[in-house]
This record gives C-alpha cells, structure tokens and sequence, in this order.
C-alpha cells in the first residue's frame, strides 16, 4: 500500500509540475504571439514608409539629374558669354578711346577755326573803326564799353567753366565709387562662395553624423528589446519560482511573511531582516539536508530585537492577516556544539554562507547538526555523547533521543530549491533591470545628440541659404553698381565735352578782351600790312580748318555711332543674358541635392529597420514553432500520466 501511495503521490507532483510548465508555456506563446502581431503591424508601417521614400528619392533624383544637366548647360553658357562679354567690353574701351580722340580732334579743330574767324573779325571791326570814328578819343570812349562788356562775358564764362569742372569731378568721383562698389561686391561674392564650399562640407559631415546615430539608435532599439524580452521572461520565470515557494509552506504564514514585508516598507521600519530562508545560501548537494534539519524554521521571520517583533504582530493582528514566528536576535542565546569536520560527517554551518550579523540565528538552528555521509554515520554521531542531530545528504535523521525519520523527499517541492532560484532570478533581473536602463540612457542620449545635430543642420542650412541668397543679392548689386558706372561714364563724357566748350568760350572772350584792350592802347589808324598779311592767312586758314572740321565731325560721327553700337550690344544682350542665366543657375542652386542626400538617409533607416524587423519575425516564428512542438509534447506527456 505504501509503494503505491507513494507512486500516487510522486504522480500527482509530476502533474502539478507538468500543468506549471504548460501555463507558463501558454502565457509565453500569447506574448509571442502578441510581439508577433505588433512586429507584423511595423512591418507594414515601414514598408509604407519605404516605399515613399523610394519615390520620393526617384522623384528628387530625376529632378537633380535634370537640374544638374541644365546647371552644366548654364554653367557653359557662361562660359562662352562671359568671354564675349570680356571681349565685348575690350571692343567698347577701344572704341571709347577712339571717339574720345576725334572729339578731341573734331573741339580742336573748331577752337581753332573759332578763334581763325575771331581773328579776322577782330581785324576787320579794327580797320572799319578806323574809319568810323572821327577821334581816338570816340573810338577810345567805344573801345572802353566793349571792354566792359567783353569783362562781363569772361567773367561769366570763366564762372560757367567753373561749373562745368565741378561737374566733371563729381562725376568721376561717382565712377570711381561705382568701380569700387563693383570691386567689393565681386571679393564678397568670393567670401560668400568659400563660405558656401566650408557649409557644404560641414552640411556632409552632418549628414554622416546622422547615419551614424541612426546606426547607434537601431543598436540601442535592439539591445532595449532583448533586455526588455529577458526582463519580461526573468519576471515570469521569478513569478513561477516565488508561487513554488509559496507552495512549499502553509497560505496563513505565507500570507503573514508577505503582510510583514509591507509593514516594514510602508512604517519604514528598520530591523526586519526577513525569513531565515532567504537569509542563507548553500551547495545544491546539502540543500535537502539543510532543509530537513530547519524544518519549519525556514520561514520563521528574523527580526533585530523583541520590540520590532512586538510592534510587527501588533500591526498583524490589527490588519487581521496571517501568522508568523518572529526570531529576535537580541533574545537568542545558541549553545552550539565542538565543530566537527571529518571525511564522514560536517557541522553543517560550515556548509552555509550567510552574513556574520546571523551568525546567532544560524547557530541557534543548525549549531547541532551534522551532515552525515549515510545513516550508519548518522546513527553513530547521534548516539554520542555530544547529542549532535544528523541528517544525511538523502534527508534522512537521525536524533540524539533515537528517532529515525526518511523517506523519498520531492526536490521539486524544496523550499531551499524555489529560495535558490528566486535569488538567482532576483539577481538576473537586477541586472537585467540595469542593463534595460542603461540601453534607453543610451537611446535618450542618441535621441538628444539627433536633435542637436538636427538644429545643427537647420542652423547650418540656413546659414547657406542666407550665404547664397547674398551672393545673388551681390551679383546684382555689382551688375546694377557697373551699369550705373557706365551710365555715369556716359555723363562724365558729356559733361567733358561741356568743359571744354566752356573753357573754348572763356579763351576767346579773354583773347577778345586782350585784343580791344591791346587796341585802346594803339593809335588810331588802319590795318598794317602785317595785319592785312594775317587777315589773309587767316582767311585761308579758316577755310582749311572748315573742311578739316567736316571730316573730323564724320570720324567722330562713325566712332560715337560704333561706341552706341557696342554699348547696346554689351549692356541690352550679353548683360541681359548672363543676370537671366545667373538668377537660373542660382534657382537651380537653391534646390540642391541636400534634400535627396536627406531622403537616401532617411531610405537606408528604413530598410534597416524593416530588414531588423523582419529577422526578428523569423526568429520569433522560429521560436513559437518550438514553443508550441514542445507545448504538444507537454500535452501528450501530461495526458500519459493523466
């Protein structure tokens, strides 16, 4: 009857272990089942990302490809427009140069022409007011008004040729000014361009820092979920582990060990170390000997002296929950015996690790017993003198009064068994808890180090925006600055051409004024024959110099003409068209490729991400086809023993 009682019971044990392991095997495949859900759900998030990301990427690489084609055409464009306009504008000085030296030509030859025929006429009013006057002294009284008004004339051209050479410096002041503007516009446009080139390589190397954190991120993400899995799993395995322990003792002291863990943590209640079981360690080969010799000590609750036990049970017994034994400290008194350490028989403290402040409490429970190698040493230590209690590794006692308990002792049921797992599994979970902790530390930094590389770009971007929108602001700056220069060129010519006239009116007013006053020095009398001789080749001159003013008026009439010619070629074609092709080419610039390097970036995420997904899918499928083959095999073990 015995042998099948106990067949029965150790049946009954295999059961209950068999349906522990098959509702922990069911809560692990409905969480990966779950996992398995929410990776499916991801994976149809990023494939969707993916894919836009793929157009949008074609999209922005058909548009680079064409915006660079035509960036190249402008680029050439340039090229050839910027030698003619070189050309164009060495033509134009030329021909400035040459119409400058026949105006120069044509004001010479009629200045003297000019003063040829004031000569003659000067002569001629001479030799007629010899005539007409009876006395010096009414030609004289004559000459003297002349003279007056002739000064009135010099004095106001003298004052016009003043005006005019004020006019002609504030116009070269402005030229030279314009230049100088053209001149500081193009060296910034040169600053703006180094700037733009350092932005470009900065903007690179704050592109590769983006896919190098996006790497560190996906890392983290992957370390976060497995410390997370294992995490999840140690809490299971200790919860498992824990309601073992709980089995291995009656619900009323369970229930009082539990109630006095909380009165401690919520009192904050210093001196409660916790149940003898949980306060040592030993060897798995002495676990059933050790347990066999506590008995129910095991989960006797140590406390540092009787007044924390006193307030302890007052609080149980006002809550009305659970039963506990309390072991103060401060009341034991051990009476251990002499240590014993031989090939056959062991004190058993010297097999337990425990801290030195239970030093009493190990002594006061285990300080009598032996560990044995078999029962004929056991029987042979307890029936000594000494009175040792011994148990052998098996669990079998033997006491000084000569009792004998054994018998099949059930290691799945060891309280010592389910304590030493709880521990390692406390254990692991700390560190798991620590390593879960340090993988999110490490995503919030990558997290934080994306955002400030992100500002960063941002800041950097519209530094390079606002450096290129300046350099189309300079551009056009230095454009309008030289065609203001020519214009103010074209100004200067003019008001040349007015100086020279003044200074050409102001010379012979001041010649006339020499000659009448030259004359009302003289006598009174005809023209000499010197005078007459010069009248005459004054005459032939004058005739000389009008044709020679003819011709001079022509050249200066074709070279102006050519001077417009150009000036309207340079300034209304080949100006006009190198500002459209530049304000084309920096549109172009504008929207460059940093959107696409952005877009390919944020591609190669994705697909790193999909494809870490879509091999956690295959292991966690993996994974749930062995789970669910083993909860088979679980299943047809448990219906053999049913």
């Amino acid at each position: 009857g015995g042998e099948v009682q106990e067949t029965v019971l150790r049946a009954q044990d295999e059961m209950r272990s068999k349906e522990a392991e098959l509702k922990a095997l069911a809560e692990a495949i409905r969480d990966i089942k779950k996992e398995h859900a929410d990776l499916l759900a991801l994976r149809a998030e990023l494939r969707e990302e993916t894919t836009k990301l793929e157009l949008r990427v074609s999209s922005r690489v058909s548009e680079d490809e064409s915006a660079s084609a035509r960036m190249d055409e402008i680029r050439e464009q340039l090229v050839v427009i910027e030698k003619q306009v070189t050309k164009a504008r060495a033509e134009l000085d030329n021909s400035r140069k040459r119409y400058q030296t026949h105006a120069a030509a044509e004001r010479t030859t009629k200045e003297r022409l000019e003063l040829a025929e004031q000569r003659i006429r000067v002569l001629s009013s001479k030799q007629h007011r010899s005539k007409e006057f009876r006395s010096k002294k009414d030609r004289d009284e004559w000459i003297r008004g002349e003279v007056r008004r002739t000064e009135e004339v010099v004095a106001a051209a003298q004052g016009k040729e003043a005006e005019r050479l004020e006019a002609c410096r504030a116009a070269e002041s402005r030229v030279e000014e314009l230049h100088r503007a053209v001149a500081d516009c193009e060296r910034d446009v040169g600053t703006r361009q180094a700037r733009v080139s350092e932005l470009d390589n900065a903007l690179k190397g704050i592109d590769e820092r983006r896919r190098e954190l996006a790497n560190s991120r996906t890392a983290g993400w992957r370390r976060e979920d497995e410390a997370a899995k294992r995490q999840a799993q140690l809490v299971k395995d200790l919860a498992i582990q824990e309601r073992a322990l709980h089995s291995s003792v009656r619900k009323v002291t369970w229930d009082g060990i539990k109630a006095v863990a909380a009165i401690a943590e919520e009192k904050k209640l210093a001196g409660v170390h916790g149940p003898l079981v949980e306060l040592f360690g030993c060897s798995e080969g002495v676990r059933t000997a050790v347990e066999v010799a506590a008995g129910g000590s095991l989960f006797h609750v140590v406390v540092e002296n009787d007044a924390v036990a006193a307030e302890l049970m007052t609080e149980l017994n006002r809550r009305r929950t659970g039963r506990v034994t309390f072991v103060p400290l401060n009341q034991l008194d051990p009476n251990p015996l002499p240590v014993v350490d031989t090939a056959d028989a062991r004190s058993m403290t010297a097999e337990l690790e425990y801290d030195p402040r239970f030093e009493r409490v190990m002594q006061q429970v285990f300080g009598r017993t032996l560990i044995c190698r078999n029962l004929d040493v056991a029987l042979t230590h307890s029936g000594s003198a000494d009175g040792y209690t011994c148990v052998t590794l098996d669990g079998d006692k033997a006491e000084t009064s000569g009792a004998l308990s054994g018998g099949f002792h059930n290691r799945s049921h060891s309280s010592l068994e389910a304590m030493a797992a709880v521990k390692r599994l406390r254990q692991e979970l700390g560190e798991a808890d620590s390593e879960l902790r340090k993988a999110r530390e490490v995503i919030a930094t990558v997290e934080q180090d994306f955002a400030t590389v992100f500002n960063e770009a941002q800041r950097l971007e519209a530094q390079r925006s606002e450096a290129k929108t300046s350099i189309a602001h300079l551009r056009m700056d230095a454009r309008t600055s030289a065609k203001e220069a020519a214009a103010h060129s074209r100004i200067l010519e003019e008001q040349q051409t007015l100086l020279a006239g003044a200074s050409q009116e102001s010379r012979r007013a001041s010649e006339l004024l020499a000659e009448l006053q030259a004359e009302l020095r003289s006598p009174m009398k005809g023209l000499s024959s010197a005078e007459i001789a010069e009248r005459e080749e004054c005459s032939r001159e004058v005739a000389q110099l009008q044709e020679q003013e003819v011709a001079a008026a022509e050249q200066r009439a074709k070279a102006e003409k050519e001077k417009a010619r150009l000036e309207q070629h340079l300034e209304a074609n080949l100006l006009v068209r190198e500002d459209t092709l530049r304000q084309e080419l920096h549109q172009l610039m504008r929207n460059d490729s940093h959107d696409l390097a952005r877009a390919q970036a944020e591609l190669r995420e994705t697909n790193d991400e999909l494809q870490e997904v879509e091999e956690k899918l295959g292991d966690l499928e993996q994974l749930l086809e062995q789970q669910q083959q083993q909860q088979r095999a679980l299943d047809a073990a448990a219906e053999e023993v049913r």
